[in-house]
């Protein structure tokens, strides 16, 4: 599915780049942390990551978080300090909290 890259302007697809990651990507010893990595691998290993984070990102930003989580082998989640709010949710019987979450990737809306 194409979905738009913020930071950059341009259309992801994001299944193509999934497709990609998991089926087509020589992983060369990433798993390992006894390995030794040469200044090319080094650049390697930082394309890859920024590709894989640009990957998640979206999936995150597009509805996608059970896919997400697949990726991060974790459950994405956010933290931060809980503030006053306009308290808009009781009006419509679903109370809520606001979290300050600074820099955080922000899920596709919902409730």
């Amino acid at each position: 599915m194409p979905t738009l890259n913020p930071s950059s302007g341009s259309l992801i697809n994001t299944d193509l780049m999934y497709k990609n990651l998991m089926n087509n990507s020589y992983w060369r010893e990433l798993d390992n942390e006894n390995s030794y990595y040469s200044e090319d691998h080094r650049g390697f290993i930082m394309n890859y990551r920024s590709t894989f984070n640009t990957l998640i990102r979206n999936l995150i930003e597009n509805g996608y978080v059970k896919i997400a989580n697949r990726l991060l082998s974790r459950n994405w989640s956010i933290e931060g300090v809980v503030e006053k709010g306009r308290m808009m949710g009781r009006k419509i019987g679903f109370p809520t909290c606001n979290i300050d979450i600074k820099d955080y990737v922000l899920a596709k809306p919902g409730v």
